[in-house]
């Protein structure tokens, strides 16, 4: 058998690594901040997308 005498147990992640799930993590929180917002948002489409739909018929 090998012996694994010198090692510390797992290795630490690699920066990449930590980068990443930081990135994911900070993500996540955004959404789920944003999350019980989401009717506000239906409408503020809805109204753009009138807005948006008036001024192309205008300027047509």
């Amino acid at each position: 058998m090998a012996d694994l005498a010198g090692t510390d147990g797992p290795a630490q992640p690699s920066f990449i690594s930590r980068l990443f799930t930081f990135i994911r993590q900070r993500h996540q929180k955004f959404l789920d901040d944003v999350t019980p917002y989401m009717p506000i948002r239906w409408i503020v489409t809805l109204i753009l997308f009138i807005v948006y739909t008036i001024r192309f018929l205008y300027l047509q």
